[in-house]
This record gives C-alpha cells, sequence and structure tokens, in this order.
C-alpha cells in the first residue's frame, strides 16, 4: 500500500520540491479525501492556485497551510475562506497576488479561525486593510516585515488592536505614507536635511 493511500495521513511536506507537478498533487489531494491537517508547499515555485482549489475542495479541515514562494494566484486566495479550520498561512514572497485580490481576501474573505499569517515581502498589502480585518478574528503572530505598504504608524495600530496577545513581526521604515513621512524617511537614512 502506498503512504498517500493511508487513512492516517495527515501532513504533506513539499518544500523545495522542484519535480512536484499541479497534476500529481491534485491527484494526491484527491486521493487523501480529508486527511490532511499541514500542508507546506513552499518554494514550489510552478505550484499555483488549481491544486489548492482540489486541497478546499477535499481537505475542507485543514488547520495549516504553507505557500511561500509559490506561483499561488488571486483565484486561490479568495476560496481560502473555506477553509474555516485553517489556523496558519504563510503566503510570504506569492508574488502573483494582486491588491485588489489581497484587499478583499484581508477585509472580506478572511478564514475566521486564522490566528498565525504571514505576509512578508508581499507588494500588495496596505495596513488600513489589516486594520479591517473582521472583529472576531485573533491574531497570535502577524508577520509584516519587508511589506513595502505597512507604516510604523499601521504597526502602532495592529498592535493596539491585538494587544500583548499578539506577536507582530515587521521593520516598517515609514512614520506614515505621506509627503512628511517619505522626507523624514529620506532624512534618517541619508543622515541630512531635505528640503521640500
Amino acid at each position: 500500500m502506498l503512504a498517500y493511500e493511508s487513512p492516517r495521513l495527515t501532513s504533506l511536506c513539499l518544500p523545495s520540491a522542484v519535480d512536484v507537478t499541479e497534476d500529481f498533487l491534485i491527484d494526491f489531494f484527491k486521493t487523501t479525501k480529508g486527511t490532511l491537517k499541514y500542508c507546506d508547499l513552499s518554494f514550489c515555485r510552478q505550484i499555483g492556485s488549481q491544486p489548492i482549489h482540489t486541497l478546499i475542495e477535499y481537505h475542507p479541515k485543514i488547520q495549516y497551510l504553507n505557500l511561500s514562494h509559490t506561483s499561488f494566484t488571486d483565484d486561490g486566495l479568495l476560496e481560502l475562506h473555506r477553509l474555516s479550520d485553517l489556523e496558519e498561512l504563510s503566503l510570504q514572497g506569492c508574488f502573483s497576488l494582486t491588491r485588489t485580490s489581497m484587499s478583499n481576501f484581508l477585509q472580506h474573505s478572511f478564514p475566521l479561525r486564522l490566528s498565525k499569517l504571514n505576509l512578508s515581502y508581499l507588494f500588495t498589502v496596505a495596513g488600513e486593510w489589516l486594520a479591517h480585518v473582521p472583529s472576531n478574528v485573533k491574531f497570535k503572530r502577524l508577520d509584516i516585515r519587508y511589506t513595502e505598504g505597512i507604516t510604523k504608524k499601521d504597526v502602532q495600530e495592529l498592535k493596539r488592536r491585538w494587544g500583548t496577545g499578539c506577536i507582530v513581526l515587521e521593520n516598517a521604515k515609514l512614520e506614515n505614507d505621506d509627503e512628511i513621512g517619505w522626507v523624514r524617511y529620506v532624512e534618517e537614512i541619508t543622515e541630512t536635511t531635505v528640503v521640500s
């Protein structure tokens, strides 16, 4: 009997598995119906949203999903709300995701049990969208390092909202995303005075 046919199989870890195809994953997810709780596909750069649609359909009780540095796209992102038991999600470096879908995901299509979220290295995230995540979401860890659209003011608001029970990993450089914020940032990195 093959390992993936076992009814006890609960984890799939394939980080950097360059030879894994979308067709293989689709077949795998169909064969292991409902058993997976943990799935790590990080750095499988050729994997897009099709296998994730199958994962959502056949493994709706999954709790951990790592899609870091994959080719995951908007249509998959907007289906993740169907994973009602999802507690931890990493989208680090998913550069195919657009600002429109990320805005929709964070404000309207968010898995409500999600408590650990990694959005690091994304250029499509804004602090104001994180501030409007549904009020019943309780973050334990939020990774927004190297997320261009996050300011120090956003970080303060996020920490105020979720309090000491949430670890916010960040390295925001701008006070505010306005002219004054950019002037202060340039002054800080050049240690000179910028004339407006």
